[in-house]
């Protein structure tokens, strides 16, 4: 997701697809800023919350025995 909103970004502010009325606005485009430090911060806070919410189920299931998991399929 981070990787395809940089490619997006890039091609934004190199060929300027959303475009805007100049008289409205005082540019014709509307720039994206990309801050490489933000982008990091919140992949790392993604991964963590992730673990997060995986860790309560993973533990669960790694007390159930497979013969009484197996048994109700």
């Amino acid at each position: 997701g981070s990787l395809f909103a940089l490619f997006i970004a890039f091609i934004q502010n190199n060929y300027k697809l959303l475009q805007v009325p100049e008289d409205v606005y005082f540019m014709d485009f509307i720039p994206l800023d990309v801050n490489l430090q933000n982008i990091l911060i919140v992949s790392i806070f993604v991964t963590f919350i992730c673990i997060l919410a995986s860790l309560w189920p993973s533990l669960r299931a790694g007390k159930i025995e497979p013969s009484k998991a197996l048994k109700y399929e």
